[in-house]
């Protein structure tokens, strides 16, 4: 369970843990990756909105609803099966989208 995690007892515990957290052991055909969305590729950043079913285009995403964001992303045999945003606030606190 995700609560069980190590990195969860890490970041809940006085002084908190740093983002993005470690990688985990993952079976081989699976590949986590958490990345500024401003390093993704335009055919990547389509491939992502695809998968999240949004309209936006790649560069709009990139330029306006995206920037300054973290993109944690799971792969399964080189296909995307899980995502979400990770967005700095004031104050060092991070809001998951």
């Amino acid at each position: 369970m995700i609560w069980d995690d190590p990195w969860i007892a890490a970041a809940t515990s006085p002084g908190g843990a740093c983002l993005p957290p470690v990688r985990p052991q993952l079976p081989t055909d699976c590949e986590f990756s958490c990345v500024r969305a401003e390093e993704f590729s335009d055919d990547e950043l389509a491939a992502w909105a695809d998968f999240v079913r949004t309209g936006w285009s790649a560069t709009a995403l990139r330029d306006v609803r995206l920037r300054g964001t973290h993109i944690a992303l799971l792969k399964e045999g080189g296909r995307q099966r899980a995502t979400c945003v990770l967005r700095r606030q004031e104050g060092g606190f991070w809001l998951l989208e």
